[in-house]
Protein backbone atom coordinates (compact mmCIF):
# COMPACT_ATOMS: atom_id res chain seq x y z
CA UNK A 1 0.00 0.00 0.00
CA UNK A 2 1.33 3.17 -0.90
CA UNK A 3 2.66 5.65 2.10
CA UNK A 4 0.38 7.58 3.93
CA UNK A 5 0.84 9.95 6.83
CA UNK A 6 0.00 8.44 9.95
CA UNK A 7 0.03 11.29 11.96
CA UNK A 8 -2.37 13.43 10.17
CA UNK A 9 -6.19 13.18 8.72
CA UNK A 10 -5.55 11.74 5.16
CA UNK A 11 -8.07 12.93 2.27
CA UNK A 12 -9.67 9.32 1.52
CA UNK A 13 -10.73 10.11 -1.39
CA UNK A 14 -7.42 12.18 -2.62
CA UNK A 15 -5.31 8.69 -0.63
CA UNK A 16 -6.84 6.35 -3.17
CA UNK A 17 -7.32 8.26 -6.89
CA UNK A 18 -3.85 9.73 -6.01
CA UNK A 19 -1.85 7.40 -4.19
CA UNK A 20 -3.68 3.56 -4.87
CA UNK A 21 -4.82 4.57 -8.35
CA UNK A 22 -8.04 3.19 -8.24
CA UNK A 23 -10.96 5.33 -9.68
CA UNK A 24 -13.25 6.81 -6.94
CA UNK A 25 -16.86 7.77 -8.66
CA UNK A 26 -19.89 9.34 -6.54
CA UNK A 27 -22.70 7.56 -8.19
CA UNK A 28 -26.40 9.30 -7.86
CA UNK A 29 -28.92 7.58 -5.84
CA UNK A 30 -28.83 5.76 -2.54
CA UNK A 31 -29.85 2.75 -2.98
CA UNK A 32 -26.75 0.55 -2.30
CA UNK A 33 -24.30 1.19 0.33
CA UNK A 34 -21.29 1.27 -1.85
CA UNK A 35 -19.56 -0.68 -4.09
CA UNK A 36 -15.88 -1.97 -4.93
CA UNK A 37 -15.14 -3.52 -9.09
CA UNK A 38 -12.26 -5.57 -8.98
CA UNK A 39 -12.19 -5.76 -12.58
CA UNK A 40 -12.37 -1.54 -13.37
CA UNK A 41 -9.94 -1.56 -9.97
CA UNK A 42 -13.15 1.31 -9.44
CA UNK A 43 -14.79 2.32 -6.37
CA UNK A 44 -18.85 3.51 -6.28
CA UNK A 45 -19.90 5.93 -3.43
CA UNK A 46 -23.49 6.61 -3.44
CA UNK A 47 -23.96 10.16 -3.81
CA UNK A 48 -27.09 10.89 -1.81
CA UNK A 49 -25.71 9.77 1.44
CA UNK A 50 -24.06 12.37 4.20
CA UNK A 51 -20.45 13.39 4.15
CA UNK A 52 -19.20 11.27 6.77
CA UNK A 53 -20.99 7.92 5.66
CA UNK A 54 -19.52 8.76 2.20
CA UNK A 55 -16.51 9.02 3.62
CA UNK A 56 -16.53 5.78 5.62
CA UNK A 57 -18.09 3.97 2.59
CA UNK A 58 -15.08 4.44 0.27
CA UNK A 59 -12.39 3.75 3.20
CA UNK A 60 -14.33 0.29 3.36
CA UNK A 61 -14.35 -0.14 0.21
CA UNK A 62 -10.28 0.59 0.05
CA UNK A 63 -10.28 -2.11 2.49
CA UNK A 64 -12.10 -4.77 0.05
CA UNK A 65 -9.40 -3.46 -2.70
CA UNK A 66 -6.36 -4.03 -0.02
CA UNK A 67 -7.47 -7.21 0.56
CA UNK A 68 -8.13 -8.60 -2.71
CA UNK A 69 -11.69 -9.23 -2.04
CA UNK A 70 -13.17 -8.68 -5.53
CA UNK A 71 -16.28 -7.23 -6.65
CA UNK A 72 -18.35 -6.41 -3.86
CA UNK A 73 -21.63 -4.52 -3.42
CA UNK A 74 -22.56 -3.57 0.09
CA UNK A 75 -26.10 -4.04 0.90
CA UNK A 76 -27.71 -0.59 2.02
CA UNK A 77 -27.77 -0.70 5.83
CA UNK A 78 -25.59 -3.63 6.32
CA UNK A 79 -21.81 -1.76 6.52
CA UNK A 80 -23.72 0.48 9.79
CA UNK A 81 -24.01 -3.14 11.48
CA UNK A 82 -20.47 -4.11 10.65
CA UNK A 83 -20.74 -6.23 7.97
CA UNK A 84 -23.25 -8.59 10.15
CA UNK A 85 -21.70 -12.21 9.95
CA UNK A 86 -19.49 -12.10 7.23
CA UNK A 87 -15.86 -12.08 8.47
CA UNK A 88 -14.66 -9.85 4.86
CA UNK A 89 -16.91 -6.84 5.81
CA UNK A 90 -16.19 -6.68 10.00
CA UNK A 91 -12.31 -6.78 8.46
CA UNK A 92 -12.88 -3.60 6.15
CA UNK A 93 -14.82 -2.02 8.50
CA UNK A 94 -12.16 -2.03 11.10
CA UNK A 95 -10.04 -1.43 8.41
CA UNK A 96 -11.58 1.58 7.60
CA UNK A 97 -11.57 2.88 10.73
CA UNK A 98 -7.80 2.81 11.60
CA UNK A 99 -7.05 3.79 8.31
CA UNK A 100 -9.52 7.48 8.32
CA UNK A 101 -8.45 7.34 12.19
CA UNK A 102 -4.94 5.96 12.74
CA UNK A 103 -4.08 5.93 16.87
CA UNK A 104 -0.47 8.09 16.10
CA UNK A 105 -3.02 10.39 14.51
CA UNK A 106 -5.92 10.53 17.04
CA UNK A 107 -3.41 11.29 19.79
CA UNK A 108 -2.04 13.90 18.36
CA UNK A 109 -5.02 15.54 17.17
CA UNK A 110 -5.70 15.58 20.35
CA UNK A 111 -1.95 16.72 22.42
CA UNK A 112 -2.18 19.74 19.97
CA UNK A 113 -5.55 20.74 21.30
CA UNK A 114 -3.78 20.25 24.73
CA UNK A 115 -6.68 17.86 25.41
CA UNK A 116 -6.71 14.64 27.47
CA UNK A 117 -9.65 12.14 25.18
CA UNK A 118 -10.23 11.23 28.69
CA UNK A 119 -11.97 14.56 30.04
CA UNK A 120 -12.77 16.06 26.65
CA UNK A 121 -15.75 17.54 26.43
CA UNK A 122 -18.15 16.32 23.51
CA UNK A 123 -17.57 19.93 21.57
CA UNK A 124 -13.62 18.81 21.43
CA UNK A 125 -14.94 15.24 20.03
CA UNK A 126 -17.02 17.29 17.61
CA UNK A 127 -13.89 19.38 16.82
CA UNK A 128 -11.33 16.31 16.15
CA UNK A 129 -14.49 14.66 14.21
CA UNK A 130 -14.78 17.35 11.86
CA UNK A 131 -10.91 17.22 11.00
CA UNK A 132 -10.62 13.42 10.37
CA UNK A 133 -13.89 13.94 8.15
CA UNK A 134 -15.84 10.60 10.11
CA UNK A 135 -18.96 11.78 12.26
CA UNK A 136 -18.93 12.23 15.71
CA UNK A 137 -20.42 8.93 16.97
CA UNK A 138 -17.90 7.16 14.75
CA UNK A 139 -15.34 8.81 16.47
CA UNK A 140 -16.45 7.60 20.01
CA UNK A 141 -16.91 4.62 18.82
CA UNK A 142 -13.54 4.14 17.32
CA UNK A 143 -11.77 5.55 20.65
CA UNK A 144 -13.50 3.06 22.57
CA UNK A 145 -14.09 -0.05 20.93
CA UNK A 146 -10.77 -0.01 18.55
CA UNK A 147 -8.43 2.10 20.22
CA UNK A 148 -9.58 2.12 24.50
CA UNK A 149 -8.70 5.58 24.55
CA UNK A 150 -12.05 6.55 26.72
CA UNK A 151 -14.10 4.52 29.05
CA UNK A 152 -17.65 2.91 27.95
CA UNK A 153 -19.16 5.21 30.97
CA UNK A 154 -17.22 8.14 29.06
CA UNK A 155 -18.80 7.12 25.47
CA UNK A 156 -22.20 6.74 26.76
CA UNK A 157 -22.36 10.08 28.19
CA UNK A 158 -20.74 11.79 24.94
CA UNK A 159 -23.15 9.97 23.42
CA UNK A 160 -25.92 11.91 25.08
CA UNK A 161 -25.03 14.59 22.77
CA UNK A 162 -25.73 15.15 19.47
CA UNK A 163 -24.24 17.32 16.90
CA UNK A 164 -27.66 19.52 16.29
CA UNK A 165 -26.89 20.10 19.65
CA UNK A 166 -23.29 21.14 19.53
CA UNK A 167 -23.92 22.80 16.17
CA UNK A 168 -26.64 25.25 18.40
CA UNK A 169 -23.99 25.93 21.33
CA UNK A 170 -21.41 26.77 19.22
CA UNK A 171 -23.44 29.05 16.96
CA UNK A 172 -26.03 30.04 19.54
CA UNK A 173 -28.49 29.13 16.95
CA UNK A 174 -29.58 26.34 15.25
CA UNK A 175 -27.99 25.14 12.41
CA UNK A 176 -29.75 22.68 9.97
CA UNK A 177 -27.21 22.06 7.63
CA UNK A 178 -23.24 20.32 8.44
CA UNK A 179 -21.12 22.48 9.99
CA UNK A 180 -17.63 21.93 10.13
CA UNK A 181 -15.50 23.29 13.27
CA UNK A 182 -11.99 24.38 13.05
CA UNK A 183 -9.75 25.88 15.22
CA UNK A 184 -6.02 26.88 15.50
CA UNK A 185 -5.21 23.29 15.81
CA UNK A 186 -6.19 22.75 12.47
CA UNK A 187 -3.29 21.39 10.19
CA UNK A 188 -2.57 24.06 7.72
CA UNK A 189 -1.84 21.65 5.32
CA UNK A 190 -5.34 19.74 5.34
CA UNK A 191 -8.17 21.41 3.04
CA UNK A 192 -11.46 22.24 4.60
CA UNK A 193 -13.95 20.31 2.26
CA UNK A 194 -17.25 21.22 2.06
CA UNK A 195 -20.37 20.71 -0.14
CA UNK A 196 -22.69 23.95 -1.19
CA UNK A 197 -24.57 24.74 1.61
CA UNK A 198 -22.58 23.51 4.18
CA UNK A 199 -21.40 25.79 7.00
CA UNK A 200 -17.26 26.15 8.68
CA UNK A 201 -16.82 28.28 11.66
CA UNK A 202 -13.78 28.91 12.50
CA UNK A 203 -12.66 29.87 16.53
CA UNK A 204 -10.93 33.01 15.67
CA UNK A 205 -11.46 36.01 13.12
CA UNK A 206 -11.02 35.08 9.59
CA UNK A 207 -11.21 36.01 5.75
CA UNK A 208 -12.27 34.35 2.67
CA UNK A 209 -10.49 34.73 -0.32
CA UNK A 210 -13.35 35.05 -3.21
CA UNK A 211 -16.89 34.49 -3.10
CA UNK A 212 -17.17 30.54 -3.12
CA UNK A 213 -17.75 31.43 0.56
CA UNK A 214 -20.61 33.74 1.81
CA UNK A 215 -19.56 35.35 5.34
CA UNK A 216 -22.20 35.16 8.28
CA UNK A 217 -22.60 37.68 11.00
CA UNK A 218 -22.11 35.04 14.45
CA UNK A 219 -20.08 36.22 17.13
CA UNK A 220 -17.37 34.17 18.73
CA UNK A 221 -15.32 33.37 15.81
CA UNK A 222 -15.88 33.71 11.42
CA UNK A 223 -19.12 31.48 10.11
CA UNK A 224 -18.70 30.98 6.19
CA UNK A 225 -21.42 29.12 4.01
CA UNK A 226 -20.26 27.36 0.75
CA UNK A 227 -22.07 29.07 -1.73
CA UNK A 228 -20.15 27.77 -5.44
CA UNK A 229 -18.44 25.07 -6.24
CA UNK A 230 -14.46 25.51 -6.50
CA UNK A 231 -11.62 26.55 -4.61
CA UNK A 232 -11.34 29.15 -1.50
CA UNK A 233 -9.17 30.20 0.99
CA UNK A 234 -9.27 31.42 4.62
CA UNK A 235 -6.56 33.20 6.31
CA UNK A 236 -6.57 34.45 10.05
CA UNK A 237 -6.96 38.48 10.48
CA UNK A 238 -3.91 38.41 11.73
CA UNK A 239 -2.32 36.40 8.79
CA UNK A 240 -0.94 33.38 11.33
CA UNK A 241 -2.96 31.39 10.30
CA UNK A 242 -4.17 29.66 6.55
CA UNK A 243 -5.99 26.90 4.62
CA UNK A 244 -7.53 26.22 1.16
CA UNK A 245 -11.41 25.24 1.56
CA UNK A 246 -12.46 22.85 -0.98
CA UNK A 247 -16.03 23.52 -2.33
CA UNK A 248 -17.72 20.28 -4.28
CA UNK A 249 -21.40 20.34 -6.08
CA UNK A 250 -23.91 19.44 -3.21
CA UNK A 251 -25.36 15.53 -4.46
CA UNK A 252 -22.18 15.79 -6.72
CA UNK A 253 -22.18 12.95 -9.22
CA UNK A 254 -18.64 11.77 -11.51
CA UNK A 255 -14.90 11.28 -10.62
CA UNK A 256 -14.21 12.02 -7.44
CA UNK A 257 -10.83 14.22 -9.23
CA UNK A 258 -13.01 16.59 -10.30
CA UNK A 259 -15.34 17.25 -7.45
CA UNK A 260 -14.09 20.70 -6.44
CA UNK A 261 -13.98 22.14 -10.39
CA UNK A 262 -15.85 25.77 -10.39
CA UNK A 263 -19.48 25.68 -12.14
CA UNK A 264 -19.46 28.03 -15.13
CA UNK A 265 -22.69 28.21 -14.99
CA UNK A 266 -22.45 29.61 -10.76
Amino acid sequence: MAQVSLSTPLCIYDVAAEKLKIEVRFHAGASFGGMYARETQTILVPSERPTVRRVFTCAHEVGHWYFNHGTKVEVLGEMEKGGMDDPDEILVNQFAGHLLMPKWAVDKSFKDRKLNPVTATDRDFYAVACQFGVGYETIITHLRYALDMVSAHQAERLLQSSPKAIKERVLNTPFPARLVLVDLAWKQDIPIDLEVGDGVFLTFQALAENDRLDVQSVSGGSLFLAAKPGISKVTATDNSWATFVRISKNGFTGRSIYRHLEDPDA
